[in-house]
């Protein structure tokens, strides 16, 4: 008789599991919000003098956001039930065959990898792998084989040591059709992947509720003026994520969080083509030398500037190539960059680096000029 697999954990384990999970989950958003926050430290300061808006939340958002979120998933579960229906009504119609003595005749892992890879040229693969036991029986004086375990899933590689090969065990024959066999018969399986779906989404519906929650007490502590704020703006109804905030500060900086990985992916790019170069870097009149490796490391040296930073880019101070950096509005981190070359400049740039791309853009004009001052250095040596 089929035995489902091992329960692991019984009802109690399962919501201390979860509650485990969700108060580690807690506890990395709060550092990676540190980690990440525009700006860096001011940012986090600046984040906690002004806190954001945030907007109302009652029982229509919470109606609307499981609808937004549990029906898809419904709708998904659907869809993958309906491509297996066919290996699911083939399996219930194995509850009447007949049972029959068999012998493994082979027992091998079976695996399959699939790769992606990105802009920059990595490749993830993932590896799935199964176990393919195939048996021997006997129906009617006839010799048949078969591998298949279910008609709506495989072994999984861990039972390899549960078939060795001669072991004796027990086959379900079609009696219309003996060439038809399954290890495992009737709607056990089928109860098997109903569970495994349906655990999936209680927990899509428990991290929903979560993230419901954790909005209605931020919600509550934020300060009074925030809140009256918050009741002022227009009743919001669901036009996408991003029209979900149009009425508070906090469109700002969910904008600056999705581009955070794309500043991180762009900052940590070699600007000298493998290798390293000293630099003189000017802080609030203060000169020191700064091995430079990635723009990462430029960006590290030019945070700590109150009123202006200078970046000397060629080898000589006075009259090479630089980039100046002052900053012209502290509250809203705006600055005013100038490439030069000597104490003739020829090419300036506003920077607001509390929008979107802010940072980017700052980034693009330090290495713009660094091209511009390693094709410089080329053309002379030449």
């Amino acid at each position: 008789m089929y035995q489902l697999k091992p329960v692991r954990f019984m009802l109690f384990g399962i919501v201390i599991d979860v509650l485990e999970i969700l108060g580690f989950l807690t506890l990395f958003l709060v550092i990676g919000a540190l980690i990440m926050a525009p700006g860096g430290p001011k940012g986090v300061i600046k984040f906690i003098k002004k806190p954001p808006v945030i907007p109302v939340i009652g029982i229509k958002q919470f109606i609307i956001w499981y609808g937004r979120i549990l029906i898809p998933i419904s709708l998904v579960l659907a869809l993958i039930f309906l491509i297996s229906a066919g290996g699911i009504i083939d399996q219930m119609a194995t509850r009447d065959w007949s049972a029959t003595e068999a012998t493994v005749i082979e027992s091998e892992i079976e695996s399959e990898s699939s790769c992606t890879t990105d802009d920059s040229g990595y490749q993830d693969c993932t590896t799935s792998s199964w176990l393919v036991v195939t048996y021997a029986y006997q129906v009617n004086f006839e010799n048949y084989t078969s591998n298949r375990y279910t008609f709506i899933g495989e072994l999984d590689d861990s039972m390899e040591s549960d078939y060795p090969i001669g072991k004796a065990i027990t086959a379900y024959v079609d009696p219309e059709d003996p060439s038809k066999s399954v290890l495992i018969k009737g709607f056990d399986p089928v109860w098997e992947e109903m569970l495994a779906a349906t655990f999936f989404f209680v927990l899509i519906a428990t991290f929903t509720t979560y993230f419901l929650v954790l909005w209605k007490i931020a919600y509550h502590i934020q300060p009074a003026a925030n809140r009256a704020k918050a009741r002022e703006a227009p009743e919001w109804e669901w036009k996408g994520f991003r029209e979900l905030f149009s009425s508070s500060q906090l469109a700002s900086d969910l904008n600056h969080l999705i581009g955070f990985k794309n500043v991180m992916k762009e900052s940590s790019k070699n600007v000298y083509d493998g290798s390293s170069k000293d630099l003189i870097v000017e802080i609030d009149g203060n000169r020191s030398s700064h091995t430079i490796k990635s723009m990462n490391d430029i960006l590290m040296v030019l945070q700590s500037a109150e009123e202006r930073a200078v970046l000397f880019l060629g080898d000589s101070v006075e009259e090479g190539r630089c980039v100046s950096m002052d900053v012209i509005d502290v509250e809203r981190y705006t600055v005013d960059l100038t490439e030069s070359i000597g104490a003739v400049p020829v090419r300036k740039a506003r920077v607001d680096l509390e929008i979107e791309d802010g940072s980017l853009r700052l980034m693009e004009f330090i290495k713009s000029a660094i091209a511009n001052s390693d094709q410089e250095q080329d053309t002379w040596w030449n």
